[in-house]
């Protein structure tokens, strides 16, 4: 295994961090491209191998960085993947995530 493609996590942070490009992506704004709750969710965790190096406890991030993420998984697990990405949007829980969200990104920038 290659570990974690932190390009792709720090991209799928981003997103989940930030309300309004949420709108423009997941509610379709954008002509040339789409992305949905869902995704940005494995684009952290699955498809970045992430939730392995996590599960292995071998993660690249640390051990602080690594609780921020289990936060943030439990988070957006409490808020479902299969509710519309309007309602996602505007979940009470989507504030949460968007605080743990940028906190990994300002510890990522900073490791």
């Amino acid at each position: 295994m290659k570990g974690v493609n932190r390009p792709l996590v720090v991209m799928s942070l981003r997103e989940l961090a930030d309300e309004s490009l949420q709108r423009e992506l997941w509610l379709g704004r954008r002509r040339d491209e789409i992305s949905y709750f869902v995704e940005a969710v494995l684009g952290v965790f699955d498809d970045s191998a992430l939730t392995f190096e996590l599960e292995r406890g071998q993660s690249e991030f640390g051990c602080a960085i690594d609780a921020e993420f289990a936060k943030l998984r439990k988070v957006c697990d409490a808020i479902g993947y299969d509710t519309s990405q309007e309602e996602v949007i505007g979940h009470p829980d989507m504030e949460c995530v968007r605080r743990i969200a940028k906190r990994i990104l300002c510890m990522i920038d900073s490791c």
